[in-house]
């Protein structure tokens, strides 16, 4: 994939059209899995997780831990606390992508454990009406579980 492609692939991801930026999530974490030159825009993954729309933060959830394992430089782990914080996001889906970004960051980043089993021991999901906070709940002890076989 050239860089340009993957440039406006990354402008694409905050696209309010859902279809254009949903597409370019799907390619670049096809990327991604093949190669590291979609890490490169870590630190603009990053800021898309103080973005309004739902949405394009799970775009930036999913691209943070797809590309975690690209990270030799350890950006992810200084940054950390930001990806974190949507453990508990006012919308349930986007706390569950980061509970699925997080399964893979802990694959990769084993330095990482101590500090995301701290944050999801002491995670309140309380505030989700009832169907989601019981999904939540399962996803939580299921990472939690991942740790403690380790």
């Amino acid at each position: 994939m050239q860089e340009t492609e993957i440039k406006q692939l990354v402008n694409d991801l905050e696209n309010r059209d859902n279809r254009i930026g949903c597409a370019a999530m799907k390619k670049l974490l096809a990327e991604s899995e093949k190669s590291s030159v979609v890490k490169q825009f870590l630190p603009h993954f990053i800021k898309l997780l103080i973005d309004e729309n739902s949405y394009v933060r799970n775009r930036g959830l999913l691209l943070i831990a797809a590309n975690a394992r690209w990270d030799k430089e350890n950006f992810l782990d200084k940054n950390l606390e930001t990806y974190l914080q949507h453990l508990a996001d006012e919308k349930p889906i986007t706390a569950r992508q980061c509970l699925k970004g997080l399964r893979e960051i802990a694959r990769v980043k084993p330095q990482l454990h101590r500090q995301i089993l701290r944050t999801v021991k002491t995670t309140d999901v309380s505030g989700y009406n009832e169907n989601m906070r019981l999904l939540l709940e399962k996803d939580l002890k299921d990472l939690q579980n991942l740790f403690e076989k380790d």
